[in-house]
């Protein structure tokens, strides 16, 4: 028969006219995946029930037009019962269904079976579950509900009736023991054994309780609740009287962060006996420190005492933080090393590190003011009364050149060096800026007066104190003594006489003197105003004896003898340090 419409015609049509859709009751006409031609809804749906019957694969969603022809399969879809993967992609074949719920019902006979998971295994969705499940107990799991997390657990009935049945049995013939049903039942997962037994034992007279964060399950007869109940609050008393105790023997307690209760009854008949009691809370990561006020107190000051006393004793330690031998010198500092250790397990260990980071600076500031006085401001100062006592006006101004120069090139370079070596400007930056710009002026100096008066303002601006008599009287015997040691090593005949001579003004004046081979004469002649004449004409004996290079081994022992002489004659009484220093303070 030759065809009546074109493929357009019919299109046009079907779409113009389109045919109601069908329904269980009621076949219908169904366009086809071009829309020129309309197919017969029954052949569809015996043609899709044949796949889904005897497939042995799943079908992807999205392929069923092709696959029976036709553009809509949603109406296909509503009128079977289908089964779906768990993103709803695919559809699963009967063949594979009945695998899967063979499977879930054997293992149903010996297990309560997560059916979340099973169905995650298999890729079954959840809703097909509903299917799989007929026959079996559902067990929804309370706890995990009330969290907003509900599970369903799947179980055979007979596998029901025997957890239930040993769970009877368990408690039978038990009076007043509590049981441990996840011991009884290891395999049955708690929240399952916990619903069960709730069932199993609603009129049993005792409770259904899970411990241990919901792992353990337990039954406690009536019996047993009562005499537990009197026995923990024989528990409770007994622990809170012993932090009680350890309140009034050490003046702190610790506790688990779970086990306040103790301790608020503890610190409330603590109170009642020191009514004015101020306590102070410290927690740690998994306890609670409960410390009267002034224990706190008194650990607090203990430790900042003690890593300032740590400070002084190691002044190689720049670092802040408390590492094991500090931690030890803590506890042998403190009169309570239990509390010691406890506070380092909490926020106050940074308070004793802020303590022991300003000990450092501290310490570094005393060293540095301190370097500065006897090492600079002191010797400055004693040089200068030094020049002060030569009236040769040509000697005082090669004395002043020559002390300039090794203030200069000597004193001031080995003094910055130590510095930087112990890094003592570290946490003063200000300081050591200043301290810089005052150090590259020294270069301008003309006289050491004028060096002195650049360093003393440094000092004044810094606020470091100028070194008083008594301190400057202390760094002139350091160097005396030193240098009566120094020369007692010279070889050289010419060393030991120009050493020897300002060591002798020294030890006869208030300052410090500084001379070379060409001052000798002059030299001498200064001694002759302060010192004995005897000592005088000695030294010009020697000058002799050197300018002839003939001094003999013993005139060079003489020389040192009376260098180690004289300075032990001048300090051979401390008052003499305070005695022989009649100069004003610079």
């Amino acid at each position: 028969m030759p065809t009546i419409f074109a493929a357009t015609d019919m299109a046009t049509l079907i779409s113009t006219f389109p045919p109601p859709l069908p329904t269980k009751d009621h076949p219908s006409l169904i366009p086809s995946m071009s829309d020129n031609k309309l197919l017969n809804s029954h052949h569809i749906q015996r043609q899709f029930h044949s796949l889904l019957q005897t497939e042995t694969d799943r079908m992807k969603r999205s392929g069923l037009p092709t696959i029976l022809g036709i553009k809509d399969i949603q109406w296909l879809l509503d009128q079977e019962t289908m089964h779906y993967s768990k993103d709803r992609s695919s559809l699963i074949p009967q063949p594979e269904i009945d695998r899967v719920t063979k499977d879930l019902l054997k293992r149903a006979n010996n297990e309560f079976v997560l059916l979340d998971r099973f169905s995650t295994d298999n890729d079954v969705s959840y809703d097909s579950m509903s299917v799989l499940t007929n026959g079996l107990r559902l067990i929804t799991t309370t706890e995990a509900a009330e969290r907003g997390r509900s599970k369903m657990f799947a179980g055979s009935e007979a596998l029901v009736a025997k957890t239930s049945n040993k769970i009877k049995s368990a408690i039978s013939d038990l009076e007043a023991d509590k049981v441990d049903l996840t011991t009884l039942l290891p395999n049955v997962p708690s929240p399952v054994l916990l619903e069960v037994a709730k069932r199993t034992l609603g009129e049993a007279g005792g409770e259904i309780a899970s411990e241990s964060s919901g792992s353990k399950i337990v039954f406690i007869p009536a019996a047993y609740k009562d005499s537990s109940e009197e026995k923990q609050a024989a528990e409770f008393e007994a622990r809170a009287q012993e932090l009680q105790r350890r309140l009034e023997t050490n003046g702190f307690y610790e506790h688990p962060r779970e086990a306040d209760p103790e301790g608020t009854q503890a610190r409330s008949w603590y109170r009642e006996r020191h009514p004015d009691a101020a306590f102070e809370s410290i927690d740690s990561p998994a306890t609670r420190i409960v410390l009267l006020k002034p224990a706190l107190d008194k650990a607090m000051q203990e430790m900042k005492d003690a890593v300032t006393s740590y400070a002084d004793q190691h002044p190689a330690v720049n670092d802040g933080k408390i590492n094991a031998t500090l931690h030890d010198f803590l506890f042998q500092k403190s009169t309570t090393p239990k509390l010691v250790e406890l506070i380092l397990r909490t926020d106050y260990k940074k308070q004793i590190e802020r303590a022991f980071s300003d000990a450092i600076a501290d310490r570094d500031r005393k060293i540095f003011e301190s370097l500065l006085s006897t090492a600079i401001l002191a010797p400055l100062q004693l040089y200068i009364l030094a020049t002060e006592t030569i009236f040769d006006p040509a000697l005082r101004a090669r004395i002043d050149e020559r002390l300039l120069d090794h203030v200069r090139q000597d004193t001031l370079p080995l003094f910055e060096q130590t510095i930087h070596s112990q890094d003592l400007l570290r946490q003063d930056k200000r300081r050591g800026k200043e301290l810089e710009k005052t150090l590259k002026s020294r270069d301008l100096a003309t006289s050491l007066s004028e060096l002195n008066t650049s360093i003393s303002t440094f000092s004044r601006k810094q606020k470091i104190p100028h070194p008083d008599r008594d301190q400057i009287a202390a760094v002139k015997r350091t160097i005396l003594t030193e240098k009566a040691k120094s020369i007692a090593k010279m070889a050289r005949a010419s060393d030991v006489l120009q050493h020897l001579i300002w060591l002798l003004l020294a030890c006869k004046s208030d300052g410090l003197f500084m001379s070379s081979g060409k001052d000798t004469s002059r030299m001498i002649k200064l001694y002759r105003t302060v010192g004995d004449e005897e000592t005088a004409a000695k030294l010009e004996g020697w000058r002799d004896s050197v300018k002839r290079e003939e001094c003999s081994d013993a005139e060079l022992r003489d020389m040192q003898a009376l260098a180690t002489r004289s300075v032990e004659e001048r300090y051979v009484e401390a008052t003499a340090l305070v005695n022989e220093t009649t100069y004003e303070d610079g």
